[in-house]
Formats: C-alpha cells, structure tokens, sequence
C-alpha cells in the first residue's frame, strides 16, 4: 500500500501524535491524531485535499496508519477536525513510527 510519509513526528504531553508532511502546494502541513476511547482517534487537520476527498486524503489515512503503529493497537475510527495545526517548541520530536522487524 502506497502512503503518504511524514518527514517528522511529535508526541504532545498528551500522548498525542503529530506527523509533519509536505504539503501539496509547498511548504509543509501538519496532522494531530489523538484518542479518544473505544479504539476510535480524533484527527485535526486542515487541507484542501480533505475538503475534496474527506477520509481519502493520503494524509488522513497516512497518520491513522502511524499512529496505529505508535499506540500499537488498531483504530476503530476517527472524528475530523478541521483546523490548522501549528508547531509547538514543546512537542518531543520521535522517530518516525516503524512496525517492529519481524511484526506483520
């Protein structure tokens, strides 16, 4: 499966996830991806791709990928929020979410 990929990711305090992603026409869009019980996450993120494509944005599904890799557990849905996410000197930079060697 083809996705998009994050050039770089961020936990907040709480447990949150943000993927950083080139963005479309330039520069680079961010995605928060939190959880919000019962294996669904609430995503926010605001991009012109989403406004047409909705859940088939690469970068929706791209995040809800990483960061079912990151909590180690499947997602069951997810709620959109559609609002920019900007940078906070705050936020840990991680390694990119990787499935373990071996893992399926």
């Amino acid at each position: 499966m083809s996705r998009a990929k994050p050039i770089a990711t961020f936990v907040t305090r709480n447990n949150e996830l943000v993927g950083v992603y080139p963005g479309f026409l330039g520069g680079n869009t961010l995605i928060k991806a939190k959880s919000i019980g019962n294996g669904a996450i609430e995503l926010t993120h605001k991009c012109m791709c989403c406004n047409v494509y909705y859940h088939q944005c690469p970068i929706i599904q791209s995040i809800i990928w990483y960061y079912s890799v990151y909590l180690k557990q499947g997602i069951s849905g997810f709620n959109w929020v559609q609002k920019k996410v900007v940078l906070n000197l705050e936020w840990e930079q991680i390694p990119i979410p990787a499935l373990d060697e071996g893992a399926v």
